[in-house]
């Protein structure tokens, strides 16, 4: 569930771990969003709750505090036996989830980078070659609409 739930919404594993209360923020249409201030890059990141997360918010009451926490360490040992156990064989640490959002949002949203910037929290659009790759299928879908 962590890490379904960072896949979902961007947050690194310290930001997920240190999430309070006041990170949280309900919009005049009810959405709920995650705006914190990320140390790292000295920006804000901002990521409404999607589907996906907002299910995995509701099994553990709608209460942050009630979200799961263990150690990053622990948490990769976990990722990597599931990983075996579902016969996938690539090297997967608790950061591929912050990549997974990323690559998701590019091939399968088309979100543009400035907007994938805003809600991964980052300065600028550099670190999006180190964490996304365009598809073939992407550019295909994009180029020959």
């Amino acid at each position: 569930d962590i890490y379904r739930f960072c896949a979902e919404t961007s947050l690194s594993f310290i930001d997920y771990n240190t999430l309070t209360e006041d990170d949280f923020v309900i919009d005049s249409d009810e959405t709920i969003w995650i705006k914190l201030g990320r140390d790292k890059t000295d920006t804000r990141q901002r990521v409404p709750l999607n589907e996906k997360a907002m299910n995995i918010f509701k099994r553990y009451g709608s209460d942050i505090y009630s979200l799961p926490k263990m150690s990053n360490t622990k948490l990769n040992k976990y990722i990597k036996e599931i990983a075996k156990k579902a016969k996938i064989n690539k090297y997967l640490t608790f950061h591929t989830s912050r990549k997974s959002f990323v690559d998701h949002g590019i091939n399968e949203l088309d979100l543009p980078e400035s907007t994938i910037q805003a809600m991964v929290g980052w300065k600028d659009s550099r670190q999006l070659s180190r964490y996304a790759r365009v598809k073939d299928s992407t550019i295909k879908k994009q180029f020959l609409k």
